[in-house]
């Protein structure tokens, strides 16, 4: 068994975590759960996915801390009437003190405010390089997706042709602070001079994506971020391409998902990054992946 989830976020903030079983038998997956320390609210989602490659069985739940500190997070699965406990995954609840927020709002800042079926795909960050840039957009085109980009704000100052590439070729910018700090861990002030200083969304309505996720799921960061004519956008599904993880296995993710995230689903968002070593190239593989779910992602045109 695993857990696998963020390690740190603020407290009352919500987090999702992944309990996965490799060789469980199918008749009880509703056994999987995840099991909190003191100070921690769980709600679990009702379905689990099942990745055929890795013989694993995989399911999401939402942990909420009540308290500062540290936290311990450890996965149950039920099998034949047997309880077994798999390793625990660490957690430190830091940074201000935010009040919880509704499960029916973390899913809607997962789906980034989508109400349709299309699926997003979505690229962080910028540090690319005009070739990497040129290679990525080329794939997208190839593919007929529209993606969202979520740029940093220092990075796209310095590149600002390459800024007008994006948007020239049809695809949405979208802030994601100036300069890639983790906004759970900042006073209300940082906060907005990170959200003032990003880039201006291309598109309405305004997203604001917060740098590793960390306080995408809290009423602190949304209010902050409402004042400033932005709603919150996290992601369903991360291919976790910034680990140089190869194209076959992002696309394995997005079909199947695995013990770091979840399968795509209808309105899902997925997590990508432009100065990723394999994306690109992995650009077709993860579309035909979104089709062979029987979905789409946002055409281009």
């Amino acid at each position: 068994m695993s857990v696998t989830g963020p390690s740190y976020d603020a407290p009352g903030g919500t987090v999702p975590v992944i309990v996965t079983a490799w060789n469980a038998p199918a008749s009880h997956r509703e056994g999987l759960r995840v099991r909190a320390s003191t100070g921690a609210r769980v709600q679990c989602d009702a379905a689990t996915w099942a990745n055929p490659v890795r013989r694993s069985v995989s399911r999401r739940c939402y942990v909420t801390t009540t308290t500062a500190g540290a936290h311990t997070f450890t996965g149950v699965v039920t099998v034949a009437g047997r309880t077994v406990t798999g390793p625990g995954h660490r957690f430190v609840a830091d940074g201000p003190r935010t009040p919880s927020m509704p499960l029916s709002e973390v899913r809607r800042i997962e789906r980034c405010g989508s109400t349709g079926r299309d699926v997003w795909l979505t690229f962080d960050d910028g540090y690319a390089t005009r070739a990497q840039l040129d290679r990525l957009l080329t794939a997208l085109r190839t593919a007929n997706a529209r993606a969202q980009f979520f740029v940093v704000g220092s990075w796209a100052r310095a590149n600002p042709s390459m800024v007008r590439a994006i948007t020239g070729a049809g695809h949405v910018v979208h802030n994601h602070t100036v300069g890639h700090l983790a906004l759970s861990r900042l006073g209300d002030r940082a906060v907005l001079d990170q959200l003032r200083g990003g880039v201006r969304s291309s598109a309405t309505p305004r997203l604001l994506r917060p740098p590793y996720g960390a306080g995408a799921f809290t009423a602190r960061l949304s209010a902050l971020a409402r004042s400033q004519g932005y709603g919150l956008c996290r992601w369903t599904t991360d291919t976790r391409d910034w680990e140089g993880t190869s194209a076959a296995l992002m696309a394995e993710r997005v079909r199947y998902g695995d013990r770091t995230t979840a399968p795509v689903e209808a309105g899902g968002s997925i997590l990508m990054h432009m100065n990723a070593p394999h994306t690109a190239a992995a650009v077709s593989g993860i579309v035909a992946a979104v089709r062979a779910r029987g979905l789409r992602p946002v055409p281009l045109r």
